[in-house]
């Protein structure tokens, strides 16, 4: 008599399988990385002892996951990381405190082609609000957040998503945050996290040991089966509900959160987006990806090692595309996966090497996109450092995100009562990428098109200024020390980052674009004839460091990007290039950002300069001050004309401008 598998145990055993695939993954591109996350990590959150990050002193249970038991391998590990900890304690206390955590698990790119020694690790802790109640919630986040903060210490960017189990199974995700549009993707949401999670511990999710393309009636029958069938049982799994599809209201609005973090990874914003237009214009009919995912792997439970979620999904993505005629579109895109998959350059690999999973992968898709050799060896420049290449990948990223703004007004018009965006939400929108693309303005501080970071936080930056007679000065930026090179007749234009007639507006983009940070030390090649200091430059780009931060589009907020555009904050810098000996105003470098998110940089001769000043206050709400150095500042050249030039300026101001605050006099 043949014995009865059940086929929920099956579809546990090609999950764990899989799941385990993904974890050798991640210790594969990573191991210093995974060991915390696979296995410090969980340990931490199951035990509350001094000695130990994430300790919380208190006599109340915190921490505890279900089902998990470290081994003696991992309690060594922790042993020798917290020798100062009591792990006998450790253990007792944990094996006390009713488990609140129900569910650890990772979502996104860790183990998978598209993690990168950089990649952050994003846990879902699934959790039971009413059993935790208001004081246990208390201390499992001051637990968590102490977790992250020693996470950040060691190199590792951890971050915590707490999951009521009762709220994920209903789509509550809470309210929206900076990083949300105000649209709803509460299924859009929970479809990528079942199409990427690893369990780290606890119990596994239902979801996966059901089977795919379920409705949500099929799902809570065989919910129902599975129960009753006895081979498993809720100890052991943990439902956070179906996914049946994601109506189009929330795709739109997943789109527009996509559009919020277009500056700080644009490349992973495009591919994002890229997949949600995907699924839009595919319409309803289509499964999902990750009922795709999950079918492939219940089917094929011996092939789970080829399966990976980011390369099911651009595959998607890329054949939408193609079957558009978007051909160029679909070859950055491509060009955008590899950037975003990659830490070095993809050299050709000795014959004897066995490949690793990543570059096996990527090889294989490159062989499967038809790429020529001269298309690896663009790559390969972006990633060191090729500034003009990757310019030019971050136009075409530019021109993909505007127009897929524009389909998304058709789109939305089409999808009527079904779409969620709003036309504020869409005025928004354009308002964002009108602050990041629009250069109308010359004295506009252009965002830099990156596609990865190649120039983030340079650890030095040299300035050199040329003067020809009958030509202003001429000013370029390098990477690096290169004096030296250049005291040496070398040729330092490799390092070459950006040239302008202004330096203040070279300085403001560097700050901007968070290239200059306060590690950066900067170097100076100066001439004879130009009478700028190094100790002047240091401190100007300090002050422009320290005013204008890098601007952060998701936290704009939205009540003033849907009013008139108005300054939030100015910095004046007087006769920058001038004669030390010179008592008159006689240039006018102004910088000033607005409520929309844009910086400007102007630099003129006083006769136009002062009046633009002017022209740049009456821009200011009531509420701005020239007292308030948070949001004026006035720089003139150390010397003996300093406070004559600042005396002019204030007497200036006091006739032509009334301060917006009671108070008296500007500061200046």
């Amino acid at each position: 008599m043949a014995i009865r598998r059940s086929p929920y145990l099956r579809n546990r055993t090609a999950w764990r399988a899989y799941n385990e695939h993904r974890v050798k993954r991640a210790y594969e591109i990573n191991p210093d990385a995974a060991k915390i996350a696979f296995e410090i990590v969980p340990f931490l959150l199951n035990a509350n002892t001094p000695g130990l990050p994430g300790y919380v002193d208190t006599l109340e249970p915190v921490g505890g996951v279900a089902r998990y038991q470290p081994t003696e391998e991992i309690t060594q590990i922790i042993r020798k990381t917290f020798p100062a900890a009591n792990l006998a304690d450790a253990r007792a206390r944990a094996a006390t405190e009713g488990f609140p955590i129900e569910s650890l698990m990772l979502m996104g790119s860790i183990g998978t082609v598209s993690q990168t020694r950089a990649s952050d690790f994003d846990y879902w802790v699934v959790y039971r609000e009413r059993a935790a109640g208001p004081q246990g919630l208390a201390r499992l986040k001051a637990k968590l957040d102490a977790v992250e903060r020693w996470g950040a210490e060691n190199k590792v960017e951890i971050h915590f998503f707490l999951c009521d189990v009762d709220r994920t199974r209903a789509n509550d995700f809470g309210s929206t945050n900076k990083e949300s549009a105000g649209s709803s993707q509460a299924q859009s949401l929970k479809e990528e996290f079942y199409r990427t999670a690893i369990l780290v511990a606890g119990k596994d999710p239902m979801w996966w040991v059901l089977p795919a393309r379920l409705n949500n009636e099929e799902y809570e029958e065989h919910k129902s089966d599975l129960l009753l069938e006895g081979d498993l049982d809720e100890s052991e799994l943990v439902d956070l509900g179906n996914v049946e599809s994601i109506p189009p209201g929330e795709l739109f609005g997943a789109l527009l959160w996509q559009f919020n973090k277009a500056t700080a990874s644009p490349y992973k914003a495009a591919l994002k987006m890229a997949l949600l237009e995907s699924v839009i214009n595919s319409g309803s009919g289509e499964p999902l990806l990750c009922d795709i995912l999950k079918g492939a792997i219940h089917d094929h439970p011996d092939q789970t090692g080829q399966a990976d979620p980011y390369l099911l999904m651009f595959d998607f993505v890329r054949r939408h595309y193609l079957r558009s005629q978007r051909n160029q579109t679909a070859r950055a895109l491509e060009k955008c996966f590899f950037l975003k998959s990659m830490d070095a350059p993809l050299g050709a690999p000795p014959p004897a090497k066995e490949l690793s999973y990543k570059e096996r992968t990527l090889r294989a898709s490159m062989a499967h996109w038809k790429w020529e050799a001269s298309d690896q060896e663009e790559i390969n420049r972006y990633i060191s450092g090729g500034l003009a290449q990757a310019a030019e990948l971050g136009s075409e990223i530019q021109r993909f995100m505007i127009d897929t703004y524009k389909d998304l007004h058709d789109l939305a018009k089409r999808a009527g009562g079904a779409s969620h965006i709003t036309q504020n939400d869409l005025t928004v929108l354009g308002r964002k990428l009108f602050a990041l693309y629009d250069r109308r303005d010359p004295a506009k501080v252009e965002q830099f098109k990156r596609v990865m970071n190649e120039l983030r936080d340079l650890d030095a930056i040299t300035f050199t200024v040329s003067a020809k007679r009958g030509a202003p000065p001429a000013w370029s930026i390098y990477r690096g020390d290169i004096r030296g090179m250049v005291a040496r007749g070398g040729d330092p234009r490799p390092n070459l980052i950006r040239k302008g007639a202004d330096p203040l507006h070279l300085m403001t983009w560097l700050t901007v674009n968070s290239i200059y940070h306060k590690g950066t030390f900067l170097h100076y090649v100066p001439v004879k004839d130009i009478p700028v200091a190094l100790n002047e430059l240091q401190q100007i780009i300090a002050l422009i460091h320290e005013k204008f931060p890098p601007v952060d589009l998701g936290a704009l907020r939205n009540e003033e990007l849907l009013t008139r555009a108005f300054v939030r904050r100015v910095f004046v810098a007087l006769n920058l290039q001038s004669f030390r000996w010179t008592q008159e105003i006689e240039t006018v470098s102004v910088i000033y950002t607005t409520s929309w998110g844009e910086t400007f940089c102007v630099s003129l001769p006083a006769r136009a300069g002062l009046p633009k000043l002017l022209d740049i206050l009456a821009q200011t709400p009531s509420s701005f001050s020239l007292q308030n150095r948070d949001h004026f500042e006035v720089f003139a050249p150390k010397g003996e004309n300093e406070a004559r030039l600042l005396r002019q300026l204030r007497e200036l101001l006091a006739k032509r401008h009334k301060p917006t605050a009671p108070g008296g006099a500007p500061i200046l």
